[in-house]
């Protein structure tokens, strides 16, 4: 549907009223009442029905950092799990049975309805949308909307989403935290993977296993933005998302054969680091000159080698950019669940190869003999807290003491 310039005359700033622009330059919602009401300023300077806030960030993720947390703070609802929808006169957000307690709470006395998934008689987002918006175009960040969900979003009988350039919300969100840019930590190379021979650093996983399966899936490409599949590919984490051990990045990795018959596949990747986003040139080169160490150790330090790991700021990766390190030629592998609509803008649908597994997750999946130890040490550690919070919890029942969530 094509979209229609709203005059400049009927917009006006929902704080001040100055008319001409849907936001002044001192717009600082400081209630909830204001947040939307910015909301639907900017949908009516864009010619949206309904602008859509999911709760994860450009990588898919569950957790994300603060600046990440959009629905938090547009609706006040601090549960993982969740997605917005705001129109010129509804607020509505969904969210599964772990969070009904608490999202009624934390809406209570706002303008957010609560729509409790998968209970009897709820629609769901995209029934909600087909019955009230039938003809209405529902915007969002590309960045934000993975192709899987852009894919369902369509089977499900919606009008395609309006894939807005910049977030409406950031917009609003006028004193959003900076970005998270924390170091990179490497780990050491020590990694077996169940069923293959050796110990293998980032080199063998990448040029010998990696780079097969993509080769075997007929392509020649794989573009990767889930942070734990990045973690473990290069055996590095981070601090960029609180309690979660990974860093902000993305990676290009293109697999050809050798120039002579029978040379192993040549494996090139690109690791776009957040880290590298400082600026402080001196930090940048620290980080370049930790991460480049520890990639020698793994094997992937040169260029003539069989794999090879070039860095690159975090602000640089785009669709461009990942059209561009993917080459000219090719189908690119695309993990469905994560790759969002950003991602793959700059790639025809003729040359994407959509997967549910990326390779790496695949391989990730193999544990070898420290994992298990680490996942059963984690299991017992994890068992002796709940038998002490069950403890706790009938001591209080037997006193009658009041318990509470």
């Amino acid at each position: 549907m094509a979209q229609t310039a709203v005059p400049l005359g009927s917009l006006s700033c929902p704080c001040c009223f100055r008319p001409g622009a849907p936001l002044c330059e001192d717009f600082t919602p400081f209630d909830m009442a204001l947040k939307v009401a910015g909301m639907r300023s900017l949908l009516k300077a864009h010619s949206l029905a309904a602008y859509l806030v999911p709760s994860g960030d450009a990588h898919s993720s569950e957790y994300v950092s603060e600046a990440d947390k959009r629905r938090e703070w547009l609706t006040g609802f601090t549960g993982s799990a969740g997605t917005a929808l705001v129109t010129a006169d509804k607020a509505l957000v969904w969210t599964d049975g772990r969070y009904f307690v608490q999202a009624a709470k934390q809406l209570s006395g706002t303008e957010w309805l609560l729509m409790r998934s998968h209970e009897p008689g709820v629609p769901t987002l995209e029934e909600w949308v087909r019955t009230h918006l039938p003809e209405g175009a529902v915007g969002a960040d590309p960045r934000l909307i993975s192709i899987d969900f852009a894919d369902g979003w369509a089977a499900s009988g919606c009008l395609p989403l309006r894939l807005v350039p910049g977030n409406l919300v950031d917009a609003v969100w006028k004193k959003r935290p900076p970005v998270s840019s924390n170091g990179v930590l490497p780990l050491g190379s020590s990694r077996v993977i169940s069923g293959l021979s050796g110990h293998l650093g980032s080199s063998r996983v990448i040029s010998g296993h990696l780079g097969t399966k993509v080769c075997e899936a007929g392509c020649s490409a794989l573009i990767l933005n889930a942070l734990d599949q990045l973690c473990w590919l290069f055996n590095l984490r981070g601090s960029d998302i609180e309690c979660n051990p990974v860093f902000l990045g993305y990676a290009v990795l293109t697999a050809s054969p050798g120039e002579e018959e029978g040379a192993p596949l040549v494996t090139r990747a690109r690791l776009f680091l957040r880290a590298l986003d400082e600026e402080d040139e001196a930090s940048n080169a620290a980080t370049v000159r930790t991460v480049r160490r520890h990639l020698d150790s793994e094997g992937c330090g040169s260029e003539g080698g069989a794999a090879f790991v070039e860095l690159a700021a975090y602000s640089s990766f785009g669709a461009d950019e990942a059209a561009l390190r993917c080459g000219a030629d090719g189908l690119v592998m695309l993990e469905r669940g994560t790759t969002t609509m950003a991602m793959a803008a700059a790639l025809p649908d003729a040359r994407r190869r959509l997967v549910d597994t990326s390779p790496v997750e695949a391989l990730k999946a193999r544990k070898n003999e420290a994992e298990v130890a680490g996942l059963v040490s984690a299991g017992r550690k994890d068992a002796a807290a709940l038998c002490s919070y069950f403890a706790w919890l009938e001591a209080q029942m037997v006193a009658g003491e009041p318990v509470t969530e």
